[in-house]
């Protein structure tokens, strides 16, 4: 299991590691192997130390998140894992890092209910094409990825939803690309991370043909990079009207800046709140890729 802090207002910790998936493009499963999780009870006591130490926010993180506790003799679940965290700690935010999208099923959106569990959640996509999907041997289709996206918005009130896209894949061409974009332009992601496919030893996807070329891929991250922009900036523009609860990660004399239970970086002038506390702000406008708000007394 890996603590880490360092100077962060929300800490990380990893309660596994290693896949159980073989995604075509991907080296984890030959360099880690398959899902190992740490156990139940020792997540909860360093959940537990977390909170004594004063944080008021822990990011659980894993390489497969989604497929924790199955290896464990007492086999668990990610859910059961969850539940523990919520019942045995009252640390007063949870951050769930990345999840495959079929991971994320009815009892967990009941989760997301409570409040203590940050409306944000992040699914990686990575190709809006069936085809290069099915190279890449991801396991869902485009319509119930959209599907499952849709029932989250419907039931978890004004959650970030991201994910992450890779541009260049092997036998992605125009046809492919226009469909990642035109997917990408209907669901309503909050933002998306874009990677550069790159090429890995030892992989199925790295033996492929049809390479696309340097030059292409460049152009289609940009085109995607103007995309993510406009979703980030809708979707903070849909804040204007709310209240924010931001952890305080960085203080200078005359402002600070922090993230949001959504995953919204919100700049707030003339703080005296301490770094790592929660405050609810209300926003004022929108700048860049944050918000810009006051402390509500």
């Amino acid at each position: 299991m890996v603590f880490s802090h360092h100077n962060r207002s929300r800490p990380h910790l990893k309660v596994q590691d290693g896949c159980n998936f073989k995604c075509s493009y991907c080296t984890v499963p030959l360099a880690r192997g398959s899902s190992k999780s740490v156990p139940l009870h020792e997540i909860l006591e360093r959940v537990q130390s977390i909170e004594a130490a004063g944080y008021n926010e822990v990011v659980i993180t894993g390489v497969h998140l989604g497929s924790y506790g199955q290896d464990l003799p007492e086999k668990s679940s990610f859910n059961h894992l969850i539940k523990n965290i919520l019942q045995v700690s009252g640390i007063k935010r949870i951050r769930l890092s990345s999840l495959e999208i079929n991971e994320v099923d009815d009892e967990l959106m009941e989760l997301l209910q409570d409040m203590r569990l940050c409306r944000h959640i992040h699914l990686p996509l990575q190709s809006g094409s069936e085809k290069i999907l099915t190279f890449m041997r991801r396991n869902y289709t485009l319509s119930s990825f959209f599907a499952k996206v849709d029932k989250i918005l419907s039931r978890v009130d004004n959650i970030a939803v991201g994910s992450d896209i890779i541009v260049g894949f092997p036998g992605e061409g125009d046809v492919e690309f226009k469909n990642t974009y035109a997917f990408l332009k209907a669901i309503p992601f909050s933002y998306f991370h874009i990677f550069p496919y790159s090429e890995r030893p030892d992989t199925a996807a790295g033996k492929m043909k049809d390479k696309v070329q340097s030059a292409v891929i460049k152009k289609r991250i940009e085109l995607l990079m103007k995309l993510n922009s406009d979703k980030k900036s809708s979707y903070l523009k849909n804040q204007l009207d709310s209240v924010l609860d931001v952890i305080i990660e960085e203080k200078s004399n005359d402002s600070a800046t922090g993230t949001s239970g959504n995953y919204i970086k919100v700049l707030m002038p003339h703080v005296n709140a301490h770094k790592g506390s929660i405050v609810f702000v209300r926003p004022l406008r929108v700048l860049d890729n944050h918000i810009e708000g006051t402390i509500i007394p």
